[in-house]
């Protein structure tokens, strides 16, 4: 477990276990009803519960995070949600951290990310790419978008040979 408050007991960053699943669906599903995140299904996050970090607090899991691996070379960082009673408290940037930093521990060299929040994720130090670099087996998710004929996202990168393995902040 990775500690982020001064307290141990009160909040952490952990993988989560088959029995979280329905809190992370909770926790998509909202996102996806607003158009943050991508829809998925219970079944889906269980079968991917490995590319999971989850946020819990003394109220439960309120943030979750996926690096999910396209290629021996490429993950994306996918389905960030952070419950809206606890965002701007650096969860999310804490999320993807340790998203990336499992990425980096498997021998991911590169990470994207497809999204309307650039400047969240260039504080974390990607950068702003084309989605023509990216292999076609990443849009396959897209179909699903409800935005997939007029897509708003930007994709961005992060050159994991290039940065320095981000450290867990204090939220």
């Amino acid at each position: 477990m990775r500690e982020l408050l001064t307290d141990p007991h009160a909040a952490c960053i952990r993988k989560p276990t088959l029995q979280d699943a329905s809190a992370i669906h909770a926790l998509i599903e909202r996102a996806a009803a607003n158009g943050d995140v991508l829809p998925r299904r219970v079944e889906e996050i269980a079968e991917g519960i490995r590319d999971f970090q989850v946020y819990e607090d003394e109220s439960g899991i309120v943030g979750c995070c996926a690096a999910h691996v396209d290629t021996a070379r490429l993950a994306e960082i996918r389905s960030l949600v952070v419950h809206p009673e606890v965002r701007a408290r650096g969860i999310g940037h804490a999320l993807v951290r340790a998203s990336i930093e499992e990425a980096r521990e498997i021998g991911i060299p590169h990470v994207y990310a497809l999204t309307r929040k650039v400047p969240f994720f260039e504080k974390l130090g990607f950068y702003i790419t084309t989605m023509d670099r990216l292999p076609q087996k990443v849009f396959k998710d897209c179909e699903r978008c409800p935005r997939y004929h007029a897509c708003d996202e930007t994709a961005v990168m992060l050159d994991l040979a290039a940065v320095e393995t981000p450290a867990i902040v204090e939220v």
